[in-house]
C-alpha cells in the first residue's frame, strides 16, 4: 500500500582486531534471516535490508548512505518509517541471557524523540510477544542508527543486556557467543518487521521450518475497526481452532476455542493483536476497537 515509505532493519558487518562474531556478525546474521524469511510475506509498507561498512571506523557507510541516498542535496528523499538497528546481541555463553536492550532516541534531533519513545516502546511489546525475551528500554548511541537520526529519521534497536565485553578482542569468537540468545533476538526482530511493516499475513515465521500455504492465507478477521462483535472466518472450514487476543503490553485479554463469533464489548477502546491458532499454523493479526 506505502511501497516508498521505508522500514530499515540495519546492521554492520565490520570488525576490529577479533573475527566480530557477535559484534557484529550476531547482527548480521539477524538481518539476513529476517530477509529470507520474510522475502514472500506481503506488507503495507517496504522493507529494507541494509548491512552497513565501516561502522567500527566512525559510521562510515551509514554515513555516506544517509547523506547521499537517503538525504540529498539538503532534502529527504527517502521516506523513512523507522529504522531498526542490530548491534551486538550474541551475549557471552553462561551469561543469563534473558533481556534484551530496546533503544531509543534521547538526545540529537530533539523532535524524533517523542516518536522514538513510542516506537520502542512498541519493539518491547513486539519482543515480549514473538519471544522468551525479556526488555530493558535503554538509549541510542554510536551506532548505524546516529546518522539517520541526526537528519530527523525516527530510530530504535537493539543490544545485548548483559555485555560479553568480548567486542573488538580476539575472544570474539563463536565459542564464547550464546546461539540460543540470538536465535531469540532474531524472532523479536522478525516479529516488530512484521508489526512495523504491517504485515498482512503470519504464519509460523518464528520457526526454523520452510512453510508453504497454512491458515494464514485463509482466514479473515472482520470487522476491523470493530466494536462489540469480531468475525472469524476460514476460506475452509475448520472444526477446530483457538483464538488469543493480547493488548499492546502482552497481556492476555481472552483466549476462546471453535468461537467464530467474539463478543469484544468489554474492551476498551484500542489496538490488541488477535492471534488464531489451528493445526495448519498461527495467524496473527491486528485489530482496533473503536466504540
Amino acid at each position: 500500500m506505502y511501497p516508498n515509505k521505508y522500514v530499515i532493519i540495519c546492521g554492520h558487518y565490520d570488525t576490529i582486531t577479533g573475527p566480530g562474531v557477535s559484534d557484529n556478525g550476531s547482527g548480521t546474521s539477524i538481518i539476513l534471516e529476517a530477509a529470507r524469511i520474510l522475502k514472500d510475506v506481503p506488507t503495507e509498507y517496504s522493507i529494507m535490508f541494509i548491512h552497513f561498512s565501516g561502522e567500527e571506523q566512525g559510521l562510515v557507510g551509514s554515513n555516506h548512505y544517509v547523506n547521499n541516498v537517503a538525504y540529498q542535496g539538503g532534502n529527504r528523499v527517502l521516506d523513512i518509517k523507522l529504522v531498526l538497528n542490530i548491534d551486538q546481541v550474541g551475549g557471552l555463553i553462561g551469561n543469563n541471557n534473558n533481556t534484551i536492550n530496546c533503544e531509543r532516541d534521547e538526545g540529537g534531533v530533539s523532535s524524533n524523540n517523542a516518536i522514538s519513545n513510542t516506537m520502542t516502546q512498541e519493539l518491547m511489546t513486539c519482543t515480549t510477544l514473538y519471544s522468551p525475551l525479556q526488555t530493558n528500554l535503554s538509549h541510542a548511541y554510536s551506532s548505524d542508527y546516529m546518522p539517520f537520526e541526526a537528519k530527523g529519521y525516527t530510530i530504535t534497536g537493539f543490544y545485548e543486556t548483559i555485555q560479553s565485553n568480548n567486542e573488538h578482542t580476539v575472544n570474539d569468537t563463536y565459542a564464547n557467543l550464546d546461539p540460543v540468545y540470538i536465535f531469540k533476538v532474531g524472532k523479536a526482530a522478525v516479529g516488530a518487521l512484521q508489526h512495523f511493516a504491517v504485515a498482512t499475513t503470519t504464519s509460523n515465521l518464528l520457526s526454523t521450518k520452510e512453510t508453504t500455504q497454512s491458515s494464514a492465507e485463509t482466514v479473515r478477521v472482520y470487522p476491523n475497526p470493530a466494536k462489540d462483535l469480531i468475525t472469524i472466518e476460514f476460506q475452509q472450514k475448520v472444526k477446530q481452532f483457538k483464538v488469543e487476543i493480547n493488548d499492546m503490553a502482552g497481556n492476555s485479554v481472552l483466549n476462546v476455542e471453535n468461537e467464530e463469533k467474539i463478543n469484544t464489548s468489554a474492551f476498551k477502546n484500542g489496538v490488541y493483536m488477535i492471534t488464531v491458532k489451528t493445526e495448519k499454523g498461527n495467524t496473527t493479526k491486528k485489530i482496533i476497537i473503536n466504540k
